[in-house]
C-alpha cells in the first residue's frame, strides 16, 4: 500500500492508538489525581449504580384509595347566624355614627344573633365553625348599642336645653 511521502507507515495497530490522547487527564505519565490517594478496589465508593429508568430513592409509597361515595371535607361549615351577627354588628357601628342613635334595633339584633350562634356552635361538638365571628358580632353590637344610646342621650339633653334657652 502506498503512502504519501513523509507520512509514517500505519501497518501496526499499536501505532494507530498511541497517537490518541489518554482517556483521563490524570493518565499522563507522572501525574496523579488531586486529593488523598485511596487504593482502588475496583468498586464505586457510592455503591452500585441504579438501573436505567428507576428512581434513585425507591418506589413511591402505596396510598390507600378512598372508598367510593365518601366525601372528604377540608373545612367545617360556618354558622349562618354568626356571619349575620358580624354583619349586623359592623353595620350598627356605621349606623350609630351616621343616624345619630336612630339605628338601635340593628345592634340589638347583632347581639341576639351572636348569642344564638355561639350556643349552637358549642352544641355542635366541633362540626360547626364561626364562634369567633359570633363573638365579634356580640362585641360590635354592644359597642353600637352603647354609642347609639350615648348619642340619643346627648341629643335629647341638647334639645331640652335648647327649649329652655329659647325665648318664648
Amino acid at each position: 500500500m502506498a503512502h504519501p511521502p513523509g507520512e509514517p507507515d500505519r501497518a501496526s495497530s499499536d501505532d494507530e492508538w498511541s497517537s490518541l490522547p489518554p482517556a483521563s487527564p490524570y493518565d499522563f505519565p507522572g501525574m496523579t489525581a488531586p486529593g488523598p490517594q485511596v487504593p482502588s478496589t475496583g468498586q464505586s465508593p457510592y455503591g452500585p449504580p441504579a438501573p436505567y429508568g428507576q428512581p434513585p430513592y425507591g418506589p413511591a409509597p402505596y396510598v390507600t384509595p378512598m372508598p367510593m361515595g365518601y366525601a372528604v371535607s377540608a373545612s367545617r361549615a360556618t354558622d349562618g347566624r354568626a356571619v349575620a351577627s358580624l354583619i349586623c354588628g359592623v353595620l350598627s357601628l356605621v349606623l350609630a355614627f351616621m343616624c345619630l342613635g336612630l339605628a338601635i334595633p340593628v345592634p340589638i339584633v347583632a347581639v341576639m344573633l351572636g348569642v344564638l350562634a355561639r350556643r349552637d356552635i358549642a352544641a355542635s361538638g366541633g362540626h360547626t365553625a364561626g364562634s369567633g365571628m359570633a363573638l365579634a358580632g356580640i362585641v360590635t353590637g354592644a359597642i353600637g348599642t352603647t354609642v347609639s344610646l350615648l348619642f340619643l342621650i346627648f341629643f335629647g339633653m341638647a334639645i331640652a336645653n335648647a327649649a329652655e334657652v329659647a325665648p318664648g
